[in-house]
């Protein structure tokens, strides 16, 4: 299809939907729905595969994007992979040529002020497995996702769920089990930036429970943590 051979042009990676893929236009909210999502991994590294998504279904609003705009209703994202890994300094398996050519790597991944973040109405994250090594500092993370949900929208109704953004997994790290539970404000708490963004945090690792209670002032770039 034109998105997944311009996705590999652009990424210089295969970027492909193995398997159902539809889109239902509608001038409120377009319905997107995608199966067997997969990016391959960089040359060198040992998964074939840097990311790949069971299933992925969202909404946004069309008409946002004229006025350059993100406005999305709901995300669900089923059985997403991540693996990212660093050998060296300068050997990642996330540097992509378009980003490192034009330099602007951190502006694309961040947005300079919260309130560029899009906006999201909800969004829930299943079965989510991410892994993390790094050579040069001997790190090696292993973190699988039971769940992940964020709600965003009007604040009267955030008010009455009280249903903020909230993080549910376990793991292992140098070959330590650990388990991990966080919970934070809204996702529209994300984009005001005259309110430092609240976060709880739990890590259980054998004996060892780190509990954090506090906020960012940016939670966007993890800046200001108090």
């Amino acid at each position: 299809s034109l998105l997944q051979n311009k996705g590999s042009e652009t990424l210089e990676r295969k970027l492909a939907i193995g398997g159902a893929f539809h889109i239902h236009w509608h001038w409120i909210y377009t319905e997107v729905h995608a199966e067997k999502i997969y990016l391959s991994n960089a040359p060198g590294y040992p998964e074939t595969n840097m990311m790949t998504i069971d299933k992925l279904d969202f909404t946004f609003k069309p008409l946002k994007l004229l006025v350059g705009k993100l406005e999305f209703g709901d995300i669900t994202v089923d059985k997403p992979f991540l693996v990212l890994e660093k050998k060296s300094t300068t050997d990642t398996n996330w540097n992509f040529p378009v980003f490192s050519k034009a330099n602007v790597a951190s502006q694309t991944a961040l947005a300079d002020d919260r309130h560029d973040f899009p906006i999201i109405q909800n969004i829930i994250l299943k079965d989510g497995h991410i892994i993390y090594r790094d050579a040069v500092k001997g790190m090696n993370l292993d973190l699988k996702l039971d769940s992940v949900s964020g709600q965003g929208g009007d604040e009267n109704a955030r008010k009455k769920s009280a249903k903020g953004f909230k993080i549910s997994g376990t793991g292992s790290i140098q070959q330590q089990t650990f388990k991990v539970e966080a919970s934070g404000g809204s996702l529209d708490s994300l984009r005001d930036s005259t309110k430092e963004y609240p976060l709880t945090l739990q890590l259980v690792m054998g004996a060892t429970d780190i509990r954090v209670n506090g906020t960012f002032k940016d939670p966007i770039k993890l800046t200001g943590i108090n």
